[in-house]
Parts: structure tokens; C-alpha cells; sequence
């Protein structure tokens, strides 16, 4: 790549990983679960961001930029997918709420710590490559802007740039997020104060899907 795209490349992926969003959110969710889901979380959205570029060198997103009902259909999935994270987030923690029973180290709702930490950063994981691969933003990144950047006679170092590059910039993001919720999860020892937390996130999470299936 020249200079005269490099710089603002790298701009446009950092603008793009500053900007908040669905992936943001759930960083910081499951991170006041504990510094360590959030971490995985962050590294399973850096492999959906490469994936995408993948398909976007390859030229698979722009097949689907040139097929309105596939990619309605990502758009889909990534809403209806928030929606099943907001109600599986806010329903127990309502329910929590409501009975006002919790022992007092107990984990927000929907993220298991460990004892089996494998299957709970597993779960995390799925979550978050799911997340990444059906993000409406993540995808409008790649299909609309990267082609654009693709020098006329790419080399393996380009393409490796292309894709790393979002990845890094969001590795970045998501871990200082990571880093703040834990802080703020200190203050959140008392279980309601946890579970109200989680309520709201719920609550948003299907806001964001709503917002999503019907934009």
C-alpha cells in the first residue's frame, strides 16, 4: 500500500473500532463477569473482523453486496441474534430481581465463571464470533470501504495489512474496555446491583436487535 491510502486506512479502522457498538456492549458485559471473558471476547471478535476480511480479499463479500436478500439475511440473523442475547441476559436477571435471592457470589446472569472456565470461555467465544460475523457494521466496513483500499497489484503484505489492521485496532479497543469494566465491576459486589446492571443490558441488546431487523 502507498502512503496516501495507509493513513487513511488506518484512520477508517480506528474510527470503526472507536465507534460504539453491539460488540462494545457485550465487552463490557461479559467482562464485568470477570477480566478473562472479556479478553476471550475480544480476541473471538478480532477472528469474525478477519474473517471478514477474508471474504472481502477474496471477493465473496462482493457477491454479496450484489445479492440483496443474502445480505438482508446476515442483517437478519445479527438482529434476531441480539434479541436472544437481550432476553437471555434480561429474563433471569428479572427474575433474580424479583425474587431477590442470589448467593453473594453468584456471576451475572448468562456467564458462568469458572470451576468449568473452559466451557464458560467457550460460550463466550461462539458468542462472540457470532457476534462479529453478523454485525451490520462490521460488515458495511468490509464490503463498502475495504475493496476500495485494495492497491492495483497486491502483494501478500497488503492483504495482510488490510485485514490485520481492523483486527489490531479493535484488540485494542476491546481490551481497554475490558480493563475499565473490571474496575467498575469492583464496585458492584452487591448481586441486585449485578443483576439490575444485567437487566439493563438485556433491555438494549433487544433495543439494538429491534432497531437492526426492521432499519
Amino acid at each position: 500500500m502507498t502512503t496516501d491510502t495507509l493513513g487513511p486506512f488506518l484512520l477508517a479502522s480506528a474510527v470503526i473500532a472507536l465507534v460504539p457498538g453491539q460488540d462494545t456492549l457485550l465487552t463490557l458485559r461479559f467482562a464485568l463477569a470477570g477480566n478473562r471473558a472479556g479478553f476471550v471476547y475480544a480476541a473471538a471478535v478480532c477472528l469474525g473482523i478477519l474473517l471478514w476480511a477474508v471474504l472481502a480479499l477474496t471477493g465473496v463479500s462482493a457477491a454479496l453486496q450484489a445479492s440483496p436478500a443474502a445480505f438482508a439475511a446476515v442483517r437478519i440473523a445479527g438482529g434476531a441474534y441480539l434479541c436472544f442475547l437481550g432476553v437471555r441476559a434480561a429474563v433471569p436477571a428479572a427474575l433474580l430481581l424479583r425474587s431477590a435471592r442470589r448467593e453473594p457470589s453468584a456471576t451475572a446472569p448468562g456467564v458462568r465463571r469458572d470451576r468449568r472456565g473452559a466451557a464458560a470461555s467457550g460460550a463466550v467465544f461462539r458468542t462472540g464470533v457470532i457476534s462479529s460475523l453478523t454485525n451490520a457494521k462490521t460488515g458495511l466496513f468490509f464490503l463498502a470501504l475495504l475493496p476500495g483500499f485494495v492497491p492495483p497489484r497486491p502483494g501478500p503484505a497488503d492483504f495482510a495489512l488490510l485485514a490485520a489492521a481492523p483486527a489490531v485496532a479493535t484488540l485494542l479497543v476491546l481490551s481497554l474496555t475490558t480493563l475499565l469494566a473490571v474496575r467498575i465491576g469492583r464496585l458492584l459486589a452487591d448481586p441486585r446491583r449485578s443483576a439490575a446492571l444485567d437487566l439493563v443490558f438485556g433491555i438494549v441488546f433487544c433495543v439494538l436487535g429491534i432497531t437492526v431487523l426492521t432499519h
